[in-house]
């Protein structure tokens, strides 16, 4: 298993993926990354495509700050202007406090089947065009926020659907 700690580090205009972790266990403190782009302009809104007429969202394309899977605990760090997720949590833990999540196409944290805990963050400027998510999203996970700051955005929609889906 690897343990990581990275700190200080500033990504800016990249393709897809502005910080990407798989697997292990890490800390992460003071990543920043603006203005990740989405190359493939057959999306139809950086959330959704279509194959042969259905549709599906992925979890793991296109997001500012990826993590598949392990541990991580994130804090200080910020993400903004993501064509896409801000921060996507792939079937990972993560406790998240002191960063900030802006202008993301998606929604500025999902969380796939895992767990999160956000504390002490600040989520702004939802894009209504596209962020039909919220600010924070979890899919049949285990999501706590507490203590967090939302300005100029919208609470979509708050779920317990049979798919666990949930969007604040």
């Amino acid at each position: 298993d690897v343990t990581t700690a990275v700190s200080g580090v500033t990504i800016e205009n990249v393709g897809r993926w502005g910080f990407y972790v798989n697997g292990g266990t890490g800390t992460y403190d003071g990543v920043n990354v603006t203005d990740v782009r989405e190359p493939d302009g057959s999306w139809i809104d950086r959330c959704t495509y279509e194959v042969d007429g259905a549709y599906y969202t992925s979890v793991d394309r296109g997001a500012g700050f990826l993590v598949y899977g392990g541990d991580a605990v994130i804090s200080n760090s910020s993400v903004h202007g993501s064509e896409g997720w801000g921060l996507s949590l792939v079937q990972a833990n993560a406790e998240i406090s002191g960063s900030a999540f802006s202008d993301s196409t998606c929604a500025g944290v999902i969380n796939f089947t895992g767990s999160a805990e956000i504390t002490g963050s600040s989520f702004s400027n939802s894009i209504e065009m596209y962020s039909a998510f919220g600010q924070v999203f979890d899919y049949q996970g285990a999501t706590i926020l507490e203590g967090n700051t939302f300005t100029d955005t919208r609470a979509y929609y708050l779920s317990d659907s049979d798919d666990g889906a949930g969007g604040y």
